[in-house]
């Protein structure tokens, strides 16, 4: 639903696992837009909280294709290669595809890009928002907008923008802005949903 876990919220999971002897696994696909909410380093989201393993990744935050794999505790990594090769994607030219990951995290290209979805998401927001019979569901924390859409504004909008509908009864519409949403798109939209 869009919702940013606090980094003490994060702790109290990892203090369970650690207490019920379980591995965490952090699925990463939107940590950026988090630290960014948050206003935190990756680190202190990952294992200075006590992540065992994270699957970091890029494509839904600028870069082309690929996902990163971090084993925080070294000994959860033993075997991985073979597993990897018999369950996973195995690209031959794999080198290709994680060095893209260097300026990303070098350059501090995670959080520019971040800032900048959940920007447009946040501008989205304040725009439909002021729109009658328009309510947004859950607040807007990241890159993702949950908000109930009367149906003549869904058909709309959907022409030109096509969008999940979460839920057809209740007219709940998910949208999410990118690193490359631009505020004239997302001015459209807002200009077509007041149609």
């Amino acid at each position: 639903m869009g919702t940013v876990y606090t980094i003490d919220e994060l702790k109290a999971i990892a203090a369970v696992c650690q207490e019920c002897q379980l591995f965490l696994h952090m699925d990463g696909c939107r940590l950026a837009n988090a630290a960014v909410t948050l206003n935190c380093s990756l680190a202190a989201l990952t294992h200075e909280i006590g992540i065992d393993v994270l699957s970091f990744g890029g494509a839904k935050n600028g870069l082309l294709y690929g996902e990163v794999v971090i084993f925080f505790k070294p000994k959860l990594a033993a075997d991985f290669e073979y597993r990897q090769k018999q369950n996973l994607q195995l690209n031959s030219k794999m080198r290709f595809i994680s060095a893209q990951f260097i300026p990303y995290l070098k350059d501090n290209l995670w959080h520019r890009y971040a800032l900048h979805a959940n920007h447009m998401c946040q501008r989205l927001a304040d725009g439909l928002k002021q729109l009658t019979d328009v309510h947004l569901a859950y607040p807007v924390q990241t890159n993702q907008l949950f908000i109930h859409l009367p149906k003549l504004m869904i058909e709309a909008t959907q022409k030109i923008y096509p969008f999940y509908l979460w839920d057809e009864k209740s007219n709940l519409a998910r949208l999410v802005t990118s690193f490359d949403s631009t505020e004239q798109e997302v001015d459209h939209f807002i200009a077509l949903a007041k149609r």
